[in-house]
């Protein structure tokens, strides 16, 4: 069923897109987690940064699947997302790149860095289906039993989405087509989140957010399609 969402701020790009205000017109249920003063974040996110996010995510809901991640900068935060799954599941991204490459620093985790690490660490995770990294897509094959579902903008091509990193190809049509044929049921999707905005302080332009602002309403309703 689909619940409330989370939005994790880090660089505010959701109020600039006018996001959070278009989701409160709609009347979704969202919870926001204010993490834009938190230093050690951006690319890479130090012990202690990991440590306060940790704390902050206890007080979220398990039934909240549905989490905004912000900026591509922060696709780390999956990795922190399913450290909260309990039991096996396969993870199925959506990303123009792999993230699955090994740490510069010891323990220091980075949003290239993530996959690698929960492949690593997290002793629930059965799989990782990758889509889109560098423009490659996949047979889709029906995937069993729990999928946590992370989407990084950047798999689309610019016409539909505008990040600071180089992008794909796909729609989001695409994507949504790919998840609905590789599900065995859209019951198994234990989590959804979506990064790749392009904050202000990125260089993202009034146009580059009204373009992200209508994807991610798209994805929204989507969503709740999926997810009743």
């Amino acid at each position: 069923m689909f619940q409330r969402m989370l939005i994790t701020d880090f660089t505010g790009v959701y109020r600039e897109e006018g996001f959070e205000e278009a989701l409160y017109q709609k009347g979704t249920d969202c919870r926001i987690l204010d993490f834009s003063a938190m230093e050690g974040t951006k690319c890479y996110c130090s012990p202690d940064a990991a440590e306060a996010i940790r704390s902050s995510l206890l007080s979220v809901e398990p039934e909240c699947r549905v989490h905004w991640i912000d900026s591509g900068d922060y696709h780390y935060m999956t990795y922190f997302f399913c450290e909260r799954l309990q039991a096996p599941f396969t993870l199925l991204l959506f990303d123009h790149h792999r993230d699955d490459q090994e740490p510069a620093f010891d323990g220091v985790l980075s949003c290239g860095g993530w996959v690698a690490a929960m492949r690593r660490e997290n002793p629930f995770l059965k799989d990782v289906v990758t889509v889109g990294a560098d423009g490659y897509i996949p047979f889709p094959e029906k995937i069993s039993g729990p999928v946590y579902v992370s989407l990084d903008k950047d798999v689309f091509s610019t016409v539909y989405a505008r990040t600071d990193w180089s992008q794909g190809t796909s729609s989001p049509d695409d994507v949504f087509c790919f998840i609905r044929q590789t599900l065995s049921s859209p019951e198994n999707i234990v989590g959804f989140d979506i990064c790749g905005e392009l904050p202000s302080r990125n260089g993202g332009k009034p146009e580059d957010q009204r373009i992200n602002l209508t994807t991610n309403l798209y994805i929204t309703d989507q969503l709740k399609s999926l997810l009743i």
